[in-house]
This record gives C-alpha cells, structure tokens and sequence, in this order.
C-alpha cells in the first residue's frame, strides 16, 4: 500500500476526488498513474547498486545465482571489483514497444588511468551509430582480415588499437557479436575517461555475459598495464 501511496500522491487533486481507493485502482485511470509513477519507479530502483568481490569463481557463481532467481533483472545493477579495478554491470530492459520507450540494454564500463589520449570507437558493420570523427579518430583497418570485414573501427592510435586485439579470441568476441558499441569516452558526468560496451540486448545468460565481460577486462588490462606506452 505503500508503493500504491506515494503513486497517488503523484496524481492531480482531482483524480483523487473522483475516485476513492477502490474505484481507482479497478478503473482505466491506473494507466494515467502509471505514467505519472514510472520515472519515481525507475529512480527507485536504479539507486540500488549491488557490490560482488572475489576470485573471478566467487563473481560468476553470484551473477549466476541472481540471473536463476530473477533477482530484478529488468533493472539489474552491480558493481564488480575486478583486481584492482570497479566495472559497473547495467542490465536495463523496459518492456514496451517504441510508443512507450522500449529497449533493451548492457553496458560495462569502468575508469580509466591516463592514457596519453589515446581514444577508439568500433561497432558492427551493421549497427547504427552516429560516432564521428571525435578526437581526431578516423576509420582504420587493424590488418586482421575477418575483424575489420565485420567491425568498424576508429581511433587515434591504430598502431596501439591493433596491439590491443591481437589475441584472436578477443577478436572473435567483437567480430561475433552484434548490436554494439565499444569506446572511450569522456564521462558526462565526471572528469576522466571511461571504457564503455554498451550492447543493444539485456545479457542475462551467464555463459554468454561472462564471454563478453572477459573481452572488456582484456582491454581494460592492456590498457592499465600499458597506459604510458
């Protein structure tokens, strides 16, 4: 009743003169508080991040354990303490179809050290992105035939991109998945850099999760490890 309260209050005066408690909650004016409740909902839900920390077993057996439970997994926020490194896990999904503002979305991202400016962008071949020419960054080809077929790439510093996914199964990760984008960007709302994946589907396998999150922590290694170079 609680929840159903602070939803009423939202509502104009009026409503709640021509309705009483029952009235209102059996009549088609609940759409109408809906609308007015969704956002106080959703902030609701977004201020609670959950932390996971330990060995990458400890980690996934958590992750694991909230996807079987269906522990809020249309808004599923989790921060992960990887070595010495926070990564924040989003999994937002708003059912609807795109008169209400339905989507689907994952993103990891995590703070980066300095990295001598060095900045990159690439997406799917098949994904509509409307990443520009930022940083000085053009388009590049890295030199692995299969990758740049299937990805776009753009960057500052192909000599280092082209470092950075040399390992073949890194590759295969982003020449394999689809509906992304994976950047450094500057964050809107504080100073610094941040590694970004933001992919357009609510990640909820594990396995699959656990494959994609591997291919981020490889960059943000490298990256750390190496921000002089």
């Amino acid at each position: 009743m609680g929840l159903q309260h602070s939803c009423i209050t939202l509502l104009p005066r009026s409503l709640l003169v021509a309705y009483n408690w029952t009235q209102f909650f059996n009549s088609r004016q609940v759409q109408l508080a809906w609308l007015f409740c969704k956002p106080y909902l959703n902030y609701l839900i977004m201020t609670e991040r959950k932390n996971i920390a330990g060995d990458a077993q400890e980690i996934w057996h958590q992750i694991n354990s909230d996807f079987i439970a269906g522990n809020n997994l249309h808004n599923y926020q989790v921060t992960i303490q990887h070595e010495n490194r926070n990564i924040d896990l989003d999994i937002v999904s708003s059912p609807g179809g795109s008169a209400e503002g339905g989507y689907d979305v994952t993103t990891l991202s995590s703070e980066l050290p300095a990295h001598a400016n060095f900045y990159f962008a690439i997406h799917p071949e098949d994904f509509l992105n409307k990443i520009g020419k930022l940083f000085g960054m053009e388009d590049v080809v890295l030199g692995y035939p299969e990758f740049d077929n299937n990805v776009i790439v753009k960057t500052n510093n192909a000599h280092r991109l082209k470092r950075i996914f040399a390992a073949p199964e890194i590759r295969e990760v982003f020449q394999s998945l689809s509906g992304y984008s994976f950047r450094i960007h500057k964050h809107d709302k504080k100073e610094g850099d941040y590694l970004e994946l933001m992919v357009q589907r609510s990640l909820t396998n594990a396995a699959e999760l656990k494959r994609v999150f591997d291919a981020f922590c490889h960059v943000l290694d490298f990256l750390g490890r190496r921000e002089q170079a």
